[in-house]
């Protein structure tokens, strides 16, 4: 009947219409998760970068040089809630998302650790009286044996999350995400969050 036939094209062409909607979804969404990991990736290794410590000594900092503390800019903090990262999770509780963000609280305790120790140490400078010169100068290499500590820390998980960026960046290729399996992930561990930077001592 004619108007059978009129109606099997139009269920046809809607059927081809919706797929194609979906296959660009699925394209978009992909392309938008790689972009995001190589941006996250390239803020990583520039924290890597900036790695330099206090190192000061009891008897005084040997050096005039100061460590430039570590900063997050709002692209990398905009890129970490944007990315679809169950896309390329390899667990279904994955908290790579977690830790991404730990990196900022770390960052802002670096930070306090090293404006404080940097005016105390100032502080000291300025100090006529002998006792309480000392007493502010070891408050500052307190200050900064806390930032040298949590530096480590920080580093240590800006490496591994560097290597998760890497494995995600392969796993965000067409032909493994095409081969990925739908719906939950399997049952995974994580590995242990960065440390409480708070809980250092000042």
């Amino acid at each position: 009947m004619p108007g059978s036939s009129g109606s099997i094209w139009a269920i046809a062409g809607y059927a081809i219409g919706t797929i194609q909607v979906v296959l660009i979804d699925w394209v978009r969404a992909r392309t938008s998760h790689r972009s995001h990991l190589r941006l996250i990736r390239a803020e990583l290794r520039r924290l890597q970068g900036i790695h330099a410590k206090f190192g000061w000594r009891n008897d005084g900092p040997g050096s005039s040089v100061i460590p430039k503390p570590p900063d997050l800019t709002a692209t990398f903090l905009q890129a970490v809630a944007a990315a679809d990262f169950h896309l390329t999770d390899e667990h279904e509780d994955d908290n790579t998302q977690q830790g991404l963000l730990e990196l900022m609280d770390a960052c802002t305790v670096l930070q306090y650790h090293h404006r404080e120790a940097v005016e105390r140490s100032l502080e000291s400078k300025k100090e006529k009286d002998g006792k309480k010169a000392l007493e502010l100068w070891l408050e500052a290499k307190d200050l900064a044996d806390a930032y040298d500590e949590t530096m480590d820390r920080a580093q240590q998980s800006i490496s591994t999350a560097l290597d998760d960026m890497e494995r995600r960046l392969r796993e965000a290729s067409w032909l493994r995400q095409l081969h990925r399996p739908l719906g939950k992930l399997p049952p995974g561990h994580n590995p242990s969050t960065l440390p409480d930077p708070i809980a250092s001592k000042k």
